[in-house]
């Protein structure tokens, strides 16, 4: 009983392990897709709520103060080209909108 409990801990650990490298990947071609588009440094955070929701800050500016912040969901998609693509898309609507009222001003 002890060799089992302490086999599923180590399995635990290598699929906690996975999505770690998973997300991590994710989350730098999010960045460069961001950066490349806008020209701007951009930090990305994955971010878990206390009610259990995930979301992504992305962050773009040099300056955190006094840069756009964009929240998005996580996608139902995933982490691969389709979550990348669907989470891209919300960015854009949200950074367009910022860039609007900015010239605007």
């Amino acid at each position: 009983m002890v060799l089992f409990l302490i086999f599923c801990d180590t399995e635990g650990e290598l699929m906690y392990s996975e999505r770690q490298e998973k997300l991590k990947l994710f989350l730098r071609q999010l960045q460069q897709s961001v950066e490349g588009r806008t020209g701007e440094k951009v930090e990305v955070h994955s971010v878990t709520k206390a009610d259990g929701k995930k979301f992504l800050e992305i962050i773009i500016g040099e300056n955190p103060l006094l840069s756009p912040v964009i929240w998005v969901k996580e996608s139902r998609a995933g982490y691969g080209r389709n979550g990348l693509e669907d989470i891209l898309q919300r960015i854009w609507t949200v950074y367009g909108r910022y860039r609007e009222r900015k010239v605007m001003v």
